[in-house]
């Protein structure tokens, strides 16, 4: 069976089943409105027709949250993914979070003995990169907040399996419509949905540093990794994934950031 066999999805069974999970998150929590963090991407592009779908636009709050190192052709898409879900304008916030995260990072810095506020790169870009992640995070719910709403996250299985995300930042949430679906198959429903196209081709990238990809930190592709990762969970040995012909060093590489990240899915730690 081929790669693209393995992970099809019936994109209309699909919508109909995280629709009604939608709406049962909202009834059981006695909440009215929703708010999604509006990337530009795909995934947030998604969690948002979904969430419009089953509440009605008029009850999402869309929340675009640029930073210095944010490219302006996502704040262009921001928008048009707002304008495909009907979001009303009244329900459309922008919030550049540069002077949080620079302000943040100085506080930081100084007050860390023998360190000063210096940039150097490497691990501090890193961190920097966990803090904008963790500032949006912060934004996000307060606004939810404001709203008394709950927030509708945006991760997909792919990037929670490589564990390709900030613990307490972009993984925040108070439900998932996406964790359920490979990065590949998310885009097939995406293209169901109606996402434009030029999000749809878009290089996925967290939008953290300028020229930030997600291709160039992970080492491979979704399209490489997610049948890989399919087979893993299936209980498929390397051994076995490597038969069924995928490359052996794509495989030993995505099942060592596999381990690698391991931990992120465990904690806290508990007694």
């Amino acid at each position: 069976m081929t790669p693209a066999a393995l992970l099809r999805i019936d994109s209309s069974k699909a919508t109909e089943q995280i629709v009604d999970f939608i709406n049962s998150v909202f009834t059981q929590a006695g909440k009215a409105k929703a708010i999604v963090a509006v990337s530009g991407g795909v995934d947030s592009a998604t969690s948002l027709l979904l969430a419009a779908r089953a509440l009605g636009p008029e009850r999402v709050e869309g929340l675009h949250l640029p930073a210095k190192a944010s490219a302006p052709i996502h704040t262009q898409h921001a928008q048009l993914v707002m304008d495909t879900a009907e979001i009303p304008a009244a329900n459309r916030l922008t919030i550049n979070i540069s002077a949080i995260i620079q302000k943040s990072w100085r506080i930081i810095q100084r007050s860390t003995p023998g360190v000063g506020a210096a940039f150097t790169p490497g691990v501090n870009q890193l961190r920097l990169a966990n803090l904008a992640a963790r500032s949006r995070m912060l934004v996000l719910y307060d606004q939810a907040k404001r709203l008394d709403a709950l927030v509708v996250g945006t991760e997909n299985r792919s990037e929670h399996l490589l564990g390709y995300f900030t613990r307490f930042g972009d993984e925040a949430s108070d439900l998932e419509p996406l964790r359920h679906l490979y990065k590949t198959q998310v885009i097939s429903l995406a293209r169901h949905l109606g996402v434009p196209p030029v999000i749809l081709d878009k290089t996925p990238s967290a939008d953290l540093w300028r020229g930030q990809t997600d291709t160039n930190e992970l080492g491979f592709t979704y399209t490489e990794a997610d049948p890989i990762l399919y087979l893993h969970t299936q209980g498929q040995s390397p051994t076995d994934i490597i038969a069924a012909g995928h490359p052996e060093p794509l495989v030993t590489t995505v099942l060592a950031r596999l381990q690698a990240t391991a931990f992120k899915h465990q904690v806290p730690y508990q007694l």
